[in-house]
């Protein structure tokens, strides 16, 4: 009996470290989570990790990237289901 007991206690210990190693990645997104979702599908990206670089590449190309003298740059929105729109 004291071994389940046992088991247990580290099996939650476990689950706490976890928890506590994985809190300092997490940010909460709130309403916006349904567009993040919405992305991650629409460019077939396979992880949210993958949709945070995806947009910090893209933000980091709009802002530090300007366009040249023939370009004109065009704004694209998406909208969402939550939210009034959302540039793309």
């Amino acid at each position: 009996m004291a071994d389940k007991k046992q088991k247990r206690q580290t099996s939650a210990e476990q689950k706490k470290a976890y928890d506590k190693a994985r809190s300092r990645t997490c940010v909460n997104i709130g309403s916006a989570f349904q567009c993040w979702r919405e992305l991650k599908e629409r460019e077939g990206l396979r992880s949210y990790a993958k949709v945070a670089l995806f947009l910090l590449d893209r933000w980091v190309t709009l802002v530090f990237e300007p366009p040249g003298p023939a370009e004109v740059p065009q704004a694209h929105w998406h909208m969402c289901e939550h939210n009034t729109s959302v540039p793309r």
